[in-house]
């Protein structure tokens, strides 16, 4: 009766150990919200690119509900933080300026935004 109790416990004990607690995420690892720790899928994955092929990387999050919300595609100014394009609200940023001088408007599009 001892060995099925311990038996029992020692089941009991393996498949608690063995339960890990779930992380929700995008676990497309192209997109910009990949998230390294989920382990389940909540098949919101995005990447944001300006209309020009540009990737606004880890800046695409800037307003993003907004932008979902108001399928807003107009133009917005652009800046730079090391070469990265990124919103005018990113304090870093330096205005991206044209040859005369005149800051640069690029059409802005939100690519491969996929949520259920």
């Amino acid at each position: 009766m001892k060995k099925q109790f311990y038996f029992f416990l020692f089941i009991l004990l393996f498949f608690n150990a063995s339960c890990k607690d779930s992380v929700s995420g995008c676990v497309d690892a192209s997109a910009t919200n990949y998230n390294p720790n989920a382990t389940i899928n909540d098949e919101c994955c995005y990447n944001c690119f300006t209309s020009l092929g540009y990737s606004l990387g880890e800046y695409c999050n800037y307003n993003l509900d907004f932008i979902l919300e108001n399928e807003f595609n107009g133009l917005i100014q652009c800046y730079s933080v090391n070469g990265d394009i990124v919103p005018a609200s990113v304090q870093e940023g330096t205005a991206i300026l044209d040859s005369q001088g005149e800051p640069v408007f690029w059409p802005y599009a939100s690519f491969n935004i996929y949520c259920n």
